[in-house]
């Protein structure tokens, strides 16, 4: 009978031990309620083959990885495209094929995007990008201790696996952990 009451009493303290858990996460997930929080996607090469918003027009892994986030997370997204510049999710636009590539384009788009960069930085208390390096050097001009740079040397896999991880963690977590790539001035 003493086995079966510390059974029955492992099995309360484990139970109240995880509600006190959730509902502290729940707290931390409320804490965060009130942060304003950006990703900035490049656009993707993959696309679909007719006009559609932004957000559902692009069709690369790593974009679909960085929505999925973004919804997951309830963070808003930005789309850096190589046509158009940059797109709220949901303007609607037609398929392109067109990438950055000549600075004299990433100077030009970093110049268009001035005052909306000004307002995004008034209204984000975090703004996570995750591009490639080119469309990064659109943003860079921007960049302060706002932003989290997630750079990843693996390339794409390597983006699409640090994505995946992000995925799983909680709003709070997500946050904690993506400090590491909080933009410094050298």
């Amino acid at each position: 009978m003493l086995e079966g009451n510390m059974i029955d009493n492992f099995n309360s303290t484990f139970f109240y031990s995880f509600i006190y858990l959730e509902q502290k996460e729940q707290l931390g997930e409320r804490m965060n309620d009130n942060k304003k929080i950006l990703i900035f996607a490049g656009c993707s090469k993959k696309k679909l083959p007719y006009p559609a918003p932004a957000i559902n027009l692009n069709q690369g892994q790593l974009f679909r990885a960085i929505k999925k986030l973004a919804t997951n997370h309830k963070f808003d997204i930005k789309i850096l495209s190589g046509k158009y510049g940059l797109l709220e999710p949901d303007t609607i636009i037609k398929p392109y094929d067109q990438k950055l590539t000549k600075k004299a384009d990433i100077k030009r788009f970093s110049l268009e995007i001035r005052p909306t960069m000004h307002q995004i930085l008034k209204d984000y208390d975090t703004i996570i990008v995750v591009m490639g390096k080119v469309y990064r050097q659109v943003l860079e001009p921007y960049y302060n201790s706002k932003f989290r740079v997630v750079i990843h040397k693996k390339g794409i896999f390597g983006y699409l696996h640090l994505l995946s991880q992000f995925n799983k963690f909680t709003t709070r977590i997500l946050l904690a952990e993506i400090e590491k790539y909080k933009f410094t001035k050298n």
